[in-house]
């Protein structure tokens, strides 16, 4: 029977062969085609993965969590295809040059193409594929605006001569059936034309919207110019596991293409290859580091196949490519040329060059015969620049003919390369610092910088009194990989570090992202499997996984902290007051993150010494006196580390001896106040004044105190009161847009997200007990805000008097909630001090009538519990004396990096 989604079998099968047939080659941006073996994408196509939060992480936003399903971690495209949560909104497929764009879409294309796809594979997901590169239609989106996506198809049916009329596909799109891929959004070099083009992606979107679509884009060129509505997802780097998948399948691939034949000889052979290939990897972590990047994993797979060798710098690498690609590789084939690897590299510079200045992709045939010409006459003048050209396209793949007569670099990368490359040998070099704020150039820049004194690049991205993050960026990545930069400029390190404070929460980011990146990359390593951290992560550091962490209603800030940011100015500071637990999750977030061979976790007990001795770790005095390492899966405080080098002791001691002088003489005619009073300024000194693990098992039901286990409770939720803030922020944004006389920016409001959030906290204060009268300012906060939700859905009236007041009241409501919960939690910590010091009394004089006794099980367990009470007791006392400010935390954290242990 007559599959009802496609009416027309032929046409469906004869457009699966073109999509097959087109795209079936593994070519990454034309490479394959230098050599005799095309491998196909199924021989070694590894599954990439995406991820949401690290594409968003520069949102503002603190309300705009994904549901459940998609909420943690990396996610094969399949997952977001197939979500509910996908309906209607159009997938960004954010990644840096080579991370693999193009070649998912491809992947899409084939997979789908049959009226039967594999249902294993898609889960379930069946549309028709729609495959569009917006380079190729970017001339006629500017020059007619009713320019479609079905006449882009016609035009694509014409040219491969498809026998498949356009009315069928209007007829797939009328209902809904196709999935639409627009690969190379940033690709339309131009700034104003890409805005022409992200114009007429939304004028498609809308125009055909019961479809799904995908767009990719680098994340620079999208940011610029975003698209609306959508979801932004970063297309992942390899893990170590995709490189292993990738490598050897690659290796058996090209072996089995060599020999014509797969037996175990030739699986042998490729094994061998992969397996030496590996081992280069593993040994040189810059290596590694570029082999997460699908192009240039197998642009290192090429070179180390055709030399047996692999240089360990980028820019050498991309040289190396070049000698073997211009040269190299059809010299290991017997081929002869007229013109050096060199040679030809020496024409091919002003070329890329040119088309950078340009800002074009790709260059009509005359223009670049023009362009290498006069350099072709200066090492071969009887040559044609034409032949020139075309031999480069047939023998190299680093340049490709796209269209008839219409050329380009395999890559970017390529182009970029050739034009630093240029720009050295021709010194112009201020041509480049001219362009430093110009994100098209920065590639070129950094590979420049790789080969010369950067010290002006570096000065010229830092002109600037508050530099922009590209310009930011783009300063530390030259600093890193320059040949050599002045002495005066290496103070960069000390900018960056301040940084982490900036105004700009952008600045503060990318700051803290480069700051916790050097740190990674410069642990210091002990053994063959372990590096330790040279310092204690900072504050700017921790708010990173903070930030990640609180989309998905994830609260790890410390108890003392106001609110879940650091306190301004402290960002180089070592973020402590951690609780143990939290600090073992920021491991685990370091761990995802990470995503290679490597994880993170905490020092152990037994090890701690060892390690610091061996790698001859030098402390400073002004680093907290302890963090905490595990002991048999235990966290506890390490308090190695004297707090007198910072602190005054006896200050400190003063402080806790008048606090609890103060708690004990609450309660009138309290006995035992001097033997008390000694035992807890014991036990402060032999804990070094840390703060226990507020999430630990309390262990009190024997006295059964369901009080202080109830507020103990309340003072471990920190999610609540963060909600609420986040929540009572949200909701003064929504109402600047509601003010705001703007008719296209009013129209942004939108209150759906915020009831949700706001459902959601009414419902988990809805039967809370001792949280004051929170329960009923949620209600009426959630009231205020079904009104103003029921105002805006009037769309005729911007500037809404009844709307600006149900959010003006409901924003007030909000901060009452907020004050209300921070007071519950005050009140909740005051009586965990109060009611403890009654237990301990009781247990003292407990203690003491069985004294006479000698040992006894009750006597053991009285004392047990007297010492449970007095942590605790100590803990909440610390923890108020440290929101006071009256008293200093010292619980940090220090990693260890340790090689992930082989699941036997």
């Amino acid at each position: 029977m007559l599959n009802r989604f496609f009416p027309n079998r032929q046409h469906r099968r004869q457009y699966a062969e073109y999509l097959k047939y087109h795209h079936r080659n593994f070519d990454v941006k034309g490479l394959t085609t230098q050599g005799v073996y095309t491998l196909e994408l199924a021989q070694v196509f590894v599954e990439l993965a995406l991820d949401r939060q690290t594409a968003e992480a520069a949102s503002a936003d603190p309300i705009r969590p994904m549901g459940a399903p998609l909420q943690e971690g990396r996610h094969a495209v399949w997952s977001y295809l197939n979500s509910k949560q996908m309906i209607g909104r159009t997938l960004v497929f954010l990644g840096p040059p080579g991370s693999g764009k193009t070649t998912l879409l491809k992947h899409l294309a084939i997979t789908l193409a049959p009226a039967k796809s594999d249902l294993k594979i898609t889960q379930g997901y069946n549309r028709l594929p729609i495959l569009l590169f917006l380079r190729n239609y970017t001339d006629e989106i500017l020059k007619n605006p009713r320019f479609t996506i079905v006449h882009a198809l016609q035009s694509v049916l014409q040219k491969w001569e498809i026998d498949v009329p356009a009315e069928w596909f209007i007829d797939q799109l009328r209902r809904g059936q196709c999935l639409i891929m627009l690969d190379g959004l940033d690709e339309v070099a131009d700034f104003q034309s890409r805005q022409l083009v992200v114009t007429w992606v939304e004028r498609q979107i809308a125009a055909f919207a019961k479809n799904q679509f995908v767009v990719t884009s680098r994340p620079f060129g999208y940011r610029s110019n975003p698209l609306r509505k959508t979801l932004e997802l970063e297309v992942m780097p390899f893990s170590i596991n995709q490189v292993e998948n990738f490598v050897n399948r690659w290796y058996l691939a090209n072996e089995i293409m060599a020999a014509q034949r797969d037996d175990p000889g030739v699986q042998m052979e490729a094994r061998n290859g992969a397996e030496d290939l590996l081992m280069r990897l593993r040994r040189a972590h810059v290596l590694l580091d570029m082999a997460v990047n699908p192009l240039l994993l197998t642009m290192i797979a090429t070179v180390h196949r055709y030399r047996s060798s692999l240089p360990g710098r980028r820019v050498e690498l991309y040289a190396e490519i070049c000698e073997v690609f211009l040269g190299k590789r059809q010299q290991a084939r017997g081929m002869v040329f007229d013109l050096t690897p060199a040679q030809k590299q020496r024409v091919l510079q002003p070329l890329a060059y040119h088309m950078m200045c340009q800002q074009q992709r790709e260059i009509l045939l005359p223009e670049a015969v023009k362009v290498v010409q006069p350099h072709l006459n200066r090492v071969s003048p009887q040559s044609s620049g034409k032949q020139f050209l075309e031999s480069v396209v047939n023998s190299s793949g680093l340049l490709v003919e796209r269209e008839s007569d219409l050329y380009g670099f395999a890559h970017l990368t390529f182009q970029e390369y050739l034009s630093a490359m240029h720009v050295q040998d021709r010194r112009l070099e201020s041509a480049l610092i001219g362009r430093v704020e110009d994100t098209w150039w920065h590639e070129t820049i950094r590979l420049y910088a790789a080969q010369v004194d950067a010290t002006n690049i570096v000065r010229a991205c830092l002109n600037k009194r508050t530099p922009s993050i590209q310009a930011l960026t783009l300063a530390m990545e030259c600093l890193e990989e320059a040949r050599e930069v002045h002495a005066e400029l290496r103070n960069i390190f000390d900018r960056l570090e301040q940084s982490v404070d900036h105004q700009n929460p952008e600045v503060r980011r990318i700051s803290a992202e480069v700051t916790l990146a050097l740190r990674v990359r410069r642990m210091i390593r002990v053994d063959e499997d372990r590096h330790i951290d040279h310092s204690f992560v900072t504050h700017a550091e921790y708010q990173l996984f903070l930030d990640e962490s609180r989309r998905y209603n994830r609260y790890f800030q410390p108890d003392h902290w106001p609110d879940y940011t650091f306190p301004a100015g402290q960002g180089r500071e070592a973020v402590v007051g951690v609780r143990p637990a939290d600090a073992v999750a920021f491991c685990e977030w370091l761990s995802m993150r990470d995503q290679g061979e490597w994880r993170y976790r905490l020092p152990r007990k037994n090890e701690i010494e060892s390690m610091i001795a061996k790698a001859k770790v030098v402390e400073s005095r002004e680093m907290p006196v302890s963090f905490w390492v595990t002991v048999s899966g235990q966290a506890f405080a390490n308090a190695r580390f004297s707090p007198t080098g910072t602190v005054d002791v006896e200050t400190l001691m003063g402080r806790v001896q008048d606090r609890f002088s103060d708690d004990w003489r609450m309660h009138a005619r309290l006995p035992n106040l001097q033997q008390a009073s000694k035992l807890i300024v014991s036990r402060v000194r032999r804990r070094q004044f840390t703060v226990g693990d507020l999430d630990r098992n309390l262990q009190l039901s024997r006295m059964e105190a369901p009080d202080i286990v109830r507020d103990v409770n309340v003072v471990r939720n920190r999610g609540t009161t963060s909600r609420a803030q986040a929540l009572e922020a949200r909701i003064g944004y929504d109402l600047l847009l509601a003010q705001d006389l703007d008719i296209e920016r009013a129209r942004l409001l939108s209150l759906d997200e915020v009831m949700r959030v706001a459902g959601a906290l009414h419902d988990e204060l809805d039967h809370a007990q001792h949280l004051g009268n929170a329960p009923d300012l949620a209600r009426s906060l959630l009231r205020s805000l079904e009104r103003a939700h029921a105002h805006a859905q009037n769309k005729q009236v911007v500037f809404q008097p009844e709307l600006i007041r149900a959010l003006t009241e409901a924003r007030g409501e909000a901060s009452q909630l907020v004050r209300t919960l921070q007071d519950a939690h005050k009140q909740a910590r005051r009586r965990v001090r109060t009611n403890s010091i009654l237990y301990i009394s009781d247990l003292l004089q407990q203690v003491e009538s069985l004294r006479d006794s000698g040992p006894s099980p009750d006597r053991e367990e009285a004392l047990r519990l007297l010492e449970s009470y007095i942590d605790l007791y100590l803990d909440f006392l610390l923890l108020e004396a440290r929101m006071s400010q009256q008293m200093p935390s010292f619980e940090g954290i220090r990693v260890i990096k340790e090689r992930k242990q082989p699941i036997v």
